[in-house]
């Protein structure tokens, strides 16, 4: 019963993962998104130590979009190119419903140089997945190789079932023809 339940319980993960693999897959080159949006969630690989020890080197921190920006509240937002996620620790409005803020790092000594406008957002900081980000990013940067990999293990685990099942028929086999 145990095995059973083990067993589906791996196919289910398996079959999420795929799924999910599908569902970047399609994102990234049909609908030309860098972005993984995850009912309304997104994803990034932290890649420096400015927000140690909130947010670790290789955490994936998750953002979701918000309406609105507080001082104190930890935010991703483009910057040259890159997301980056860092505590906003002033906030100045410059026009209607359109604000300038001011960020830095927990673990850096002093404010980023350049001001972040709401429009550079991605959302809010929500929580992390600790340590999984060496994973996520050699996932994404070999999509083919990881797809080959699931694939793989997939028949190998196909394989095994069969040669275990097959083995167990010759044994049952065995033992009765033993016993006549």
């Amino acid at each position: 019963m145990k095995r059973k339940i083990y067993n589906c319980f791996m196919w289910s993960l398996i079959i999420v993962l795929f799924l999910f693999v599908c569902y970047t897959l399609y994102n990234r080159f049909v609908l030309k998104n860098q972005e993984i949006d995850v009912f309304g969630y997104r994803f990034y690989v932290v890649l420096s130590g400015s927000m140690e020890s909130e947010i670790n080197l290789n955490d994936v921190a998750i953002v979701k979009k918000s309406k609105n920006y507080e001082k104190n509240d930890v935010v991703a937002y483009m910057d040259d190119g890159y997301v980056t996620i860092h505590r906003i620790i002033e906030k100045t409005e410059i026009a209607d419903n359109e604000y300038s803020y001011i960020t830095k790092g927990d673990n850096n000594n002093k404010a980023d140089e350049l001001p972040v406008n709401t429009n550079q957002i991605k959302g809010k900081y929500v929580g992390k997945i600790p340590k999984i980000g060496v994973i996520v990013s050699l996932i994404f940067r070999n999509i083919p190789l990881f797809i080959l990999s699931i694939i793989t293990l997939m028949f190998i685990i196909t394989l095994i079932k069969v040669v275990r099942q097959k083995y167990s028929s010759n044994k049952k086999g065995d033992d009765t023809n033993g016993e006549k």
